[in-house]
């Protein structure tokens, strides 16, 4: 008698939105939102001679001058994003696992920016950075194995996870694939 195995395993996943999906969806343009907020970050690190791009929320909490319209088109264009990121995921993976949970959501845009002000094209990758259609997103995962050995397993899950979600959207990374410990 052959005996089924569960396991769970934690997905990390960077995904980026198709830029027709979300515009189709949305009232403004990402692109365009993130363009103006990296101009405006990038203005205000020279003015203040700053050697880092801060995080958006620097500017939610200072006075800095910035467009608090342009932070609400932001924090909508990232809800939405989040939202479609998750729904599109389960969506796309439920098929292959037993059991899909989201963990954890985080729109990129909020991170600290990972360029530097000297660095070459810095206002272009401020404006990827700050375009809201990048979202983190923490999954568990479920499988069922015919296998009591559970050896190359994450390897598969991280295979199969990019697999299944790269058609539906621009960019997939699956950053990590861990075997929940129980």
């Amino acid at each position: 008698m052959t005996r089924l195995h569960f396991r769970t395993l934690s997905l990390q996943l960077q995904l980026r939105l198709k830029t027709q999906s979300l515009q189709d969806r949305a009232a403004a343009s990402p692109e365009l939102v993130g363009q103006l907020a990296a101009q405006s970050v990038h203005e205000y690190a020279q003015q203040h001679q700053l050697g880092y791009y801060p995080a958006l929320d620097y500017f939610r909490d200072e006075d800095t001058g910035f467009d608090k319209d342009l932070l609400d088109a932001i924090d909508n264009l990232a809800w939405l994003s989040a939202q479609l990121a998750r729904n599109e995921s389960m969506t796309q993976l439920r098929p292959v696992f037993s059991n899909v949970e989201v963990a954890s959501v985080q729109s990129v845009c909020y991170l600290m920016p990972k360029v530097r002000p000297q660095t070459t094209d810095a206002l272009e990758a401020l404006a990827t950075h700050f375009t809201p259609n990048q979202v983190k997103l923490g999954l568990k995962v479920t499988l069922l194995q015919k296998r009591a050995n559970p050896e190359g397993l994450e390897a598969f899950t991280r295979k199969m996870a990019w697999k299944w979600l790269q058609d539906s959207f621009a960019n997939v990374e699956v950053s990590q694939a861990k075997l929940s410990k129980l």
